[in-house]
């Protein structure tokens, strides 16, 4: 649980003071990752991978879209295709 001195929330809207985006690989020509880092406003994160939001793209029907995304919280490994399940649940 986080400290009362350091309130950490979860948002759709997520208090980003910078970002940088960076092509990390493209396996083939229909699969590209590129990760993206951001800075808060409000918080350091406690990791320096909780920084980053890693975005999976295919490519179908002659455009890009996206197929996953991934990042983590306090180093631990999140998905999004691996929360929706649980989250439909509710």
């Amino acid at each position: 649980m986080p400290s009362p001195s350091r309130t950490r929330h979860c948002s759709q809207d997520p208090d980003v003071e910078s970002f940088k985006g960076a092509n990390e690989k493209q396996e083939t020509d229909n699969k590209a990752f590129i990760a993206v880092t951001i800075d808060s406003h409000q918080w350091p994160p406690t990791k320096p991978a909780d920084r980053i939001i890693r975005y999976e793209f295919v490519r179908e029907a002659g455009g890009w879209t996206i197929d996953e995304i991934k990042g983590a919280v306090d180093s631990e490994a999140r998905s999004l295709r691996a929360v929706i399940p649980a989250f439909l649940k509710c």
